[in-house]
């Protein structure tokens, strides 16, 4: 009987080895059988699977912060409650926070918009970490615009004055600190307009060293669209090459326009890896602003042939009385017309229940964790390797285990010289204390003798030619809105329109196992 019950003891062990190893073999395979989708590209990146902090299956990809020993993703906590879909802008070095944060505010149809500075806490007990406001926040005075009378049809509630509608704030390639914000349109509905957060928070340009930026949009300039609904949300700004602007609208069909003519679309037609996705009912649209990407690791030389513009597109989904959000991530050329170049699988934030609402709201490179040099330094030190090299050195940014105490941040500062301390010198010769406003620009904020908003195409355009770059060597390159593989990226996101969230990324797990949108839509469905 004992030898019998040992037989059976030693049956059982093997069979579940047995299947222990085919288990294991399945998984792997799972891995193996969806490279055969990602055919070969010129692009670094594209048709690769082997992140560490990105797992992608058949379907999905599961994004970890590089930020957090859980992996998991990051609360941003405002004071109160209902404060949901937040943006971060990561701030210098020199500054006792870490971020300025802005996040939407209250139950009701017309909800406030209020803002802070933040820097990482841990919560008692528990030790997790989360982004928190370490000033008061405040509540920005939204416009006061109304639509003209019956100007909507569809929704006539909404010509009450709506205030602020779904703030995104994102950097330009020159440093300005931008909000692209929905209120009351002066022609139909719901429009969008941009204005510098600086005229709004005036104590901006010093904590985020940007009294050398010159402030261009002082009024709230209505984005123009050649055709134009009743309701216009989530269009972003894209910078090409030669940091010439543009306002891109829609993914499907595609429709950009130049900032100087928004009455012409340049976008090409339709590709069919953005329309495999879209089906039954489901509706595909733009979420957060876009940032410019070389495909290799720093410091290799950005160029026009390894660099390209990143966002991420949302899959809307209404489920009985649930409405839920597919996250992709849309790989664009970075010069006009923004030809899309490839796209991702479903991204999955770790952390997150995504049987809830998450709404991905902005992305920003997050300057304020970086423990490489600068490229201006690298520059200088004769460090700029080809793009073969770079692949093989290790990654320039290290993960805290810990956070920052003020003591320490002062300590580094003292070690450091602060960007702002040297003047940046234009094309010309000029610095930028030197360059003028134009005669008639206006020098206060929102100056109550005007009218408080414009239209795009009224804006100056003289100005942009005479704004240089942080470090003019490379006019890819900027701090604000420039990035390699091995930097990283913080997403900003809401949770059930009620809470805030954000997941730090490295840029090349956000690239990883991508589909190639120039080939045939068999090959990648």
């Amino acid at each position: 009987m004992r030898r019998q019950t040992e037989s059976l003891i030693l049956l059982l062990l093997i069979i579940v080895a047995v299947l222990l190893v085919l288990r294991s073999g399945s998984s792997q395979s799972v891995i193996e059988d969806s490279s055969h989708l990602q055919p070969e590209s010129t692009f670094s990146g594209i048709g690769t699977c082997s992140n560490i902090h990105a797992f992608t299956s058949e379907k999905a990809t599961l994004l970890a912060s590089v930020l957090n020993e859980d992996l998991t993703s990051s609360r941003v906590r405002f004071l109160g409650s209902q404060k949901y879909n937040s943006n971060l802008l990561p701030l210098p070095t020199s500054s006792m926070h870490q971020y300025f944060g802005l996040v939407r505010s209250g139950e009701d149809t017309v909800h406030d918009v209020q803002w802070c500075f933040m820097r990482w806490k841990k919560v008692p007990i528990t030790e997790r970490k989360v982004i928190e406001c370490t000033t008061q926040p405040k509540t920005l005075d939204p416009p006061h615009f109304r639509p003209i009378s019956g100007a909507c049809k569809k929704w006539g509630w909404l010509e009450v004055d709506q205030g602020f509608l779904d703030p995104r704030i994102l950097f330009s390639p020159f440093g300005e600190p931008l909000m692209v914000v929905g209120s009351n349109s002066h022609e139909h509905c719901l429009g969008l307009y941009v204005i510098d957060l600086r005229v709004l928070i005036p104590e901006l340009s010093q904590e985020m060293q940007l009294n050398h930026v010159p402030i261009r949009f002082r009024k709230y300039y209505e984005l123009d669209s050649p055709t134009p609904e009743e309701i216009s949300k989530n269009w972003f700004f894209v910078w090409g090459l030669n940091n010439e602007e543009y306002i891109h609208h829609d993914l499907k069909p595609p429709l950009v326009t130049s900032i100087q003519d928004p009455t012409t679309n340049i976008a090409e037609g339709d590709q069919e890896c953005i329309s495999a996705i879209e089906h039954d009912n489901i509706h595909l649209h733009q979420a957060t602003n876009a940032l410019r990407l070389t495909l290799c690791n720093f410091p290799c030389q950005p160029t026009a042939d390894n660099t390209v513009l990143i966002s991420i597109a949302h899959i809307k989904r209404i489920r009985r009385m649930d409405i839920l959000y597919e996250r992709y991530l849309v790989v664009m050329n970075a010069t006009a017309p923004f030809s899309i170049i490839a796209r991702s699988k479903s991204l999955v934030f770790a952390g997150m229940d995504e049987s809830h609402m998450l709404y991905t709201v902005s992305m920003a490179w997050d300057t304020s964790v970086r423990t490489r040099d600068s490229w201006e330094d690298s520059s200088h030190s004769g460090q700029e390797r080809s793009r073969s090299k770079s692949e093989t050195s290790g990654p320039r940014l290290a993960r805290r285990n810990g956070l920052v105490s003020d003591e320490n941040l002062q300590l580094s500062l003292a070690e450091k010289v602060a960007v702002a301390d040297s003047a940046p010198v234009a094309d010309n010769g000029a610095t930028l204390a030197e360059l003028e406003l134009e005669p008639d620009e206006p020098k206060s904020p929102l100056n109550p003798s005007e009218a408080p908003w414009a239209r795009i195409q009224d804006l100056r355009h003289s100005l942009l030619r005479e704004m240089p770059l942080q470090f003019p060597r490379n006019p890819i390159v900027t701090d604000y809105f420039h990035g390699w593989l091995n930097d990283i990226v913080m997403i900003n996101f809401g949770i059930r329109d009620t809470e805030s969230a954000v997941i730090h990324v490295s840029a090349r797990d956000l690239v990883n196992c991508l589909v190639d949108c120039r080939v045939s839509a068999e090959s990648t469905r």
